[in-house]
């Protein structure tokens, strides 16, 4: 798990015993306030459970609040917290991720010394980087062997 779901997972397990019946309004705001976090790390602030939870707690409505915040509970233990960012960027690291093992699959086929296979590897490294740099192979040496020639490529651009 990445640091990022552990910290959301901690707050949505304080949540839980925070909105029980037997607490209090600090706690109750506590909630709101964790549910909001999490609502926009995970979603953004456009969600419509924060425009209830700014709403309630505005209004020092914590029933409102509190039912908001075990909203957030439930719509994260349906698996309901989705980023539609998050989801987008993965299809297209997917889709790069294609391209760029396309041009070195074909840079591999080429001659050694042959001009358009350091392109085909300059255009793979190029697209590579990000994905190495900031995405799922970051820092991970390991993870250039599985790049192939393209992953050499990278190595050879630090």
């Amino acid at each position: 798990m990445t640091d990022e779901i552990v910290g959301i997972k901690a707050r949505i397990d304080q949540n839980r015993q925070l909105v029980l019946s037997s607490q209090g309004t600090e706690e109750y705001c506590e909630a709101a306030s964790l549910s909001q976090a999490v609502l926009n790390d995970r979603i953004g602030g456009s969600h419509p459970v924060m425009a209830e939870l700014s709403s309630a707690l505005k209004a020092a409505d914590y029933t409102r609040a509190v039912a908001a915040s075990r909203a957030v509970v439930r719509l994260y233990d349906l698996g309901a917290l989705k980023s539609p960012r998050l989801a987008i960027a993965r299809e297209i690291g997917g889709d790069v991720l294609g391209l760029a093992e396309a041009q070195a699959q074909s840079a591999e086929s080429m001659p050694v010394g042959e001009q358009g296979r350091l392109l085909h590897l300059a255009i793979a490294a190029f697209l590579l980087f990000p994905v190495y740099r900031y995405g799922r192979y970051s820092g991970n040496e390991k993870a250039l062997e599985h790049l192939g020639s393209a992953g050499g490529c990278l190595r050879a651009c630090r």
